[in-house]
């Protein structure tokens, strides 16, 4: 007895579409954690007679002098100083080590952070509704540069 073959219908160019569209979604989403992963590493601030400049990717922004409460600005120990620590991620990274972006604090303060330590944190407070959370290099330079800018 010989078989006969029979063809089965194939599948609608449709399904292929959905498949494409994964494959797309995935190049997106590691092009943009890519980008994240780059920026973590070169973000900085840069101090000028007109306020703030944040360089952090997507987390960018100017500060202009006049909203720095500049009185209230100091070095943290996040260890000695609990409630300055990121408690909860409202719009951001939040690695076991790196946290970029908006954080709710301990203290319940809204904070854009840039933090890779626990030590020598500077917090920056602000009129516009959020402080500044970062980790400088030198913290004390930072705050003198400030100091003799402003």
């Amino acid at each position: 007895m010989t078989g006969k073959l029979f063809q089965l219908v194939p599948a609608p160019l449709s399904t292929f579409w959905g498949i494409f569209a994964a494959i797309v979604l995935c190049l997106v989403l590691s092009a943009f954690l890519t980008y994240l992963v780059f920026t973590a590493r070169h973000s900085a601030v840069e101090i000028n007679a007109q306020g703030l400049w944040i360089r952090g990717g997507v987390y960018s922004r100017k500060i202009e002098k006049g909203s720095v409460l500049q009185d209230n600005i100091r070095v943290v120990d996040l260890l000695s100083s609990p409630e300055y620590l990121p408690k909860k991620r409202l719009n951001g990274l939040g690695l076991p080590k790196y946290k970029m972006g908006w954080f709710r604090l301990q203290n319940g303060e809204k904070a854009l952070v840039f933090l890779s330590d626990t030590g020598g944190a500077v917090y920056i407070p602000t009129s516009n509704g959020y402080s500044l959370l970062i980790n400088p290099r030198n913290a004390d330079e930072f705050i003198r540069t400030i100091d003799e800018l402003w």
